[in-house]
């Protein structure tokens, strides 16, 4: 594939488009991801608190507010001189836990869906 690049009359325009694309797909994925993640929280919220449903604007605000802070404060952590540390170390816990990331995922499932059904 890269020598098909290589043979067009502009190459690396083709590969600036090809990677700002991935780029692009990438960040989708990442606000797809944070809205349903602050969606389910803010429902969860406004379902237990009955004065809150009122004010839903409101607390989407707030929660996308503290899961922002949270992942901004995550990231300190990795521009400190040991962040490299800390991403070998989240990687390998990732990779060798696997067993008990689809555990917790299994049970979560068991969980929310069991909810609804009472």
């Amino acid at each position: 594939m890269p020598a098909a690049f290589a043979v067009l009359e502009i190459p690396p325009a083709y590969a600036a488009l090809f990677y700002l694309s991935l780029f692009i797909s990438g960040l989708m994925f990442l606000c797809v991801a944070m809205m349903t993640i602050i969606d389910n929280i803010v429902e969860s919220v406004t379902s237990c608190v009955s004065g809150l449903a009122d004010r839903k604007i409101c607390t989407n605000f707030v929660t996308s507010f503290i899961m922002i802070s949270l992942v901004c404060g995550l990231g300190v952590f990795h521009t400190t001189k040991a962040g490299m540390y800390f991403i070998v170390f989240m990687d390998q816990s990732i990779v060798r836990l696997r067993f008990i990331t689809v555990s917790l995922l299994a049970i979560s499932i068991i969980i929310v869906y069991g909810k609804f059904k009472i």
